[in-house]
């Protein structure tokens, strides 16, 4: 229950610093659904860049910054798309310690220690009805907060981490879409986000 409360106490403070920076009337922006072409402008207004990337897997959106690279994908396409599955992938092999407290301390987002040394931080978003642009850019920046906390090892370590199951080879905690979505990316190391250690974390948007 504490640690519950903790946890939605913190993103909503995340979500207050992003929502200060996102203008009207974009804030306020009803997205039909969260597609390529729907997303892309509301990205732009916000000083980004995303890019079309084609994988072997479909395309997907690449924002890329100075410190890290977020990959969308949008899914459950019918045609419109009701969810968003937020990657980035950091080329640093954390500890099974570090991988437990991440999951058990930093809230909305999961990560997962692949194969080939690499960590997986994800976050999923759910649209079935669409949803408010602001909503959109907030939670992309709660999620780029959370893979700048992975990078600078930005959370508590201790004791009351409680276990969690670690990818072992040839195991996946993604479905099959994602999984093959992970593959792609980890061949594209030019989408992969920095090295633990860079400097302080700003943000995802532009200051």
């Amino acid at each position: 229950m504490i640690r519950t409360f903790i946890a939605a106490a913190t993103a909503a403070l995340l979500a207050t610093s992003a929502q200060a920076q996102i203008p009207e009337p974009l804030a306020s922006t009803k997205l039909p659904n969260v597609d390529r072409a729907t997303l892309v402008p509301v990205l732009q207004q916000m000083g980004l860049r995303p890019e079309t990337v084609t994988l072997e897997s479909g395309e997907a959106l690449a924002i890329t910054t100075p410190s890290m690279t977020v990959i969308l994908r949008p899914r459950v396409c019918n045609p419109d798309c009701a969810g968003l599955f937020m990657l980035s992938i950091v080329p640093d092999s954390g500890t099974a310690d570090q991988i437990n407290a991440y999951n058990s301390f930093v809230p909305g987002s999961k990560a997962v220690r692949l194969p080939n040394g690499s960590t997986a931080i994800s976050r999923y978003l759910i649209a079935d009805y669409g949803l408010i642009a602001g909503s959109f850019l907030i939670d992309l920046q709660v999620f780029a907060n959370t893979v700048g906390r992975w990078q600078q090892r930005n959370f508590p370590m201790g004791s009351n981490v409680q276990s969690v199951s670690l990818t072992e080879p040839g195991e996946s905690q993604f479905d099959s879409e994602m999984q093959d979505l992970l593959d792609d990316v980890l061949e594209r190391p030019e989408l992969w986000s920095r090295e633990v250690g860079h400097s302080k974390f700003d943000g995802i948007f532009p200051q």
